[in-house]
């Protein structure tokens, strides 16, 4: 008689389930999404934000570090992602300075700690809330997509024109993230008194979460891209 064969799941973690108990610091059991779970979630997100070829792509291991400053800046995004202290970090500088590189190497590294991870580009989520039009439900829908990321990569805060009403959404949903204690990573061509310019409140918020560690302003560095070649 052949034996029964056993169950084979494609995670013995959680049996497939999605989730697993976990035991709270008072004794509660509660349930949490499974490793495997938090894994195909991040794929889905990257892919839905049109960055999945730059998440397979950045990394701190091919990120060119030319000198000394740029060693220091993939080592303080190094730090960022494996503290939990700091809430935000601000890759701030001028066009081809390698912040988006960074940026995404910080979030895999978020991912790699099992975080749920998310990413936008500031241009496409303006967009996205934008043609919603006065449809709160929709409207909510999407900005709660990214207010409710364990960590969010909110990429070019700023780029472009930018009107009263972008300042309003991005100040809902970073106010909403600076409430929550929620990690984020911004990258912008302005410097810290720029934005604090366009909007002091929201500026004022970044700066805080940042615990004056994160605050990374790499306008003067000699363009990133150009090192490549």
């Amino acid at each position: 008689m052949a034996e029964a064969s056993e169950d084979k799941y494609k995670c013995d973690k959680c049996k497939d389930m999605g989730y697993i108990e976990v035991l709270t610091d008072t004794g509660y059991e509660v349930y949490k999404p499974c490793t495997c779970q938090i894994k195909k979630q991040n794929e889905i997100n990257m892919k839905r934000a049109n960055y999945k070829k730059a998440f397979e792509d950045k990394d701190f291991n091919n990120f060119i570090a030319y000198n000394k400053g740029t060693e220091a800046l993939k080592e303080a995004c190094k730090s960022f992602a494996n503290q939990d202290e700091a809430r935000a970090l601000l890759l701030l500088g001028n066009v081809g300075s390698g912040k988006t590189h960074l940026a995404v190497a910080t979030l895999k590294e978020f991912a790699r700690n099992n975080y749920m991870v998310n990413a936008i580009n500031y241009t496409e989520l303006v967009r996205k809330l934008s043609s919603v039009g006065n449809d709160q439900e929709a409207y909510y829908n999407i900005i709660g997509r990214y207010i409710s990321a364990c960590v969010l990569l909110l990429d070019d805060l700023f780029k472009g024109n930018v009107s009263q009403a972008n300042i309003k959404q991005m100040y809902e949903l970073i106010n909403k993230r600076y409430e929550d204690n929620k990690f984020t990573i911004i990258t912008s061509e302005y410097n810290f008194e720029g934005l604090l310019s366009l909007d002091e409140a929201i500026a004022s918020r970044l700066g805080q979460m940042t615990k004056n560690t994160y605050l990374l302003n790499i306008t003067k560095l000699e363009n990133y891209r150009l090192k490549k070649f």
